[in-house]
């Protein structure tokens, strides 16, 4: 059984979607790679726009899939990356 690992982030409305999402998929794709984290992200990292932030911002909920066990490690180690990514 595989459980979701998500993380919302909120964005400066200075940086495009585009941007972000580029930033997003780059992190995505460095847990893929980095051996330690690999094994346990079992899909691609994806993201979707959130419309409840406020006119300055905007949120991107960064979404993957892992075992329940890992949950929530996964979960801080993107959110920490996605932080750094977002300074």
């Amino acid at each position: 059984m595989l459980v979701d690992a998500r993380v919302d982030v909120e964005v400066s409305s200075a940086a495009t979607l585009d941007q972000t999402r580029e930033k997003v998929l780059a992190v995505g794709a460095a847990l893929e790679h980095d051996p330690a984290w690999s094994p346990i992200m079992l899909a691609p990292l994806s993201l979707s726009v959130e419309s409840s932030a406020p006119a300055h911002q905007f949120a991107v909920r960064a979404q993957t899939r892992t075992l329940p066990l890992e949950q929530r490690k996964v979960m801080e180690e993107m959110g920490r990356r996605l932080k750094d990514a977002f300074p």
